[in-house]
């Protein structure tokens, strides 16, 4: 029941040829194809895209290998179709949702799970259409093109996919996206001009050339000669720092040592005897023993 439901909804609404996936070009789309893996008589698993069902078979298309295009139309029964493997895939306004069982598909379509889900991805692409794209400089994409060369088989690499292994998917849909893929197609072809890659006919796909090594080599022996000149510079400013803090600590300790000295001079004159208030109404003079004594006048 649930892989009837599945492939009707797919029927109603068959996906076109070509999707766009950013854009307004994407506003409205809401799109289904459904696929089925069916024997093809020779006991070989064959897949197969889904046209439309009846009350008790599946109209299907057959791949075929020859025109390289689902071309043999076949009609099997539901039976058929029970336990086969199903692939089911949804494409709603730029987001793709694929889906292996005709059950998941189900509740994703009756509880309109993937609804939230586009919300969810739109608040996050709200906040990386925020950030500014990070531009990469030629010796960076050269580097990253020849590790990535390294991995496996080099199949070669278009501006576009180069940009979404940097940035992610939602690199497509940034403000930035036009600026960002003409700024990278332009260190691409320059990259072609030096001879560090190759590009097809059609200008799409890049591959790595030998000469992209020697010109990694020079590149690191000149970071590393830069590095070196800067190594005694950098001493230099330390030492220059360490003079700088030893000539302020000398300094610190004479001026501490001159509030010292001042303030024992200033100590030494209050103490004096000579210094000390004398008392209102009588003269003071200084006897031979060094004792002070009162005078006190005649009265006429």
């Amino acid at each position: 029941m649930l892989i009837r439901y599945a492939f009707r909804k797919s029927a109603r609404r068959p996906a076109p040829r070509a999707i766009s996936v950013s854009g307004e070009r994407t506003r409205g789309q809401d799109y289904y194809s459904a696929h089925v893996y069916l024997d093809n008589g020779h006991g070989e698993a064959v897949v197969c895209k889904v046209d439309g069902v009846t009350e008790t078979s599946v109209q299907v298309r057959q791949w075929d290998e020859t025109t390289a295009q689902f071309a043999i139309e076949r009609e099997v029964p539901f039976d058929a179709v029970e336990g086969r493997r199903v692939d089911i895939t949804h494409d709603y306004e730029g987001h793709q949702f694929g889906y292996r069982s005709p059950g998941v598909f189900f509740w994703y379509e009756f509880f309109r799970i993937y609804f939230i889900a586009v919300i969810f991805e739109r608040l996050q692409q709200v906040l990386f259409n925020e950030k500014m794209l990070i531009r990469q400089e030629r010796v960076d994409v050269l580097r990253q093109l020849l590790t990535r060369s390294e991995r496996g088989r080099d199949i070669g690499m278009t501006v576009l996919a180069y940009q979404v292994d940097v940035h992610g998917v939602r690199f497509l849909r940034h403000p930035e996206y036009d600026k960002s893929s003409v700024h990278y197609r332009r260190i691409f072809d320059s990259l072609v001009e030096s001879g560090d890659l190759r590009k097809d006919q059609a200008g799409l796909n890049y591959w790595v050339t030998p000469r992209a090594l020697i010109t990694l080599a020079a590149y690191e022996t000149e970071e590393r000669k830069h590095r070196d000149m800067l190594r005694p510079q950098k001493w230099m400013v330390w030492l220059t720092l360490l003079l700088l803090f030893g000539t302020g600590a000398q300094a610190y300790v004479a001026y501490m040592q001159f509030q010292r000295d001042l303030e024992k001079d200033r100590v030494s004159r209050d103490g004096r005897p000579g210094a000390r208030n004398q008392s209102p109404g009588a003269d003071s003079t200084s006897s031979p023993n060094g004792r002070v004594q009162p005078q006190v006048s005649a009265q006429q």
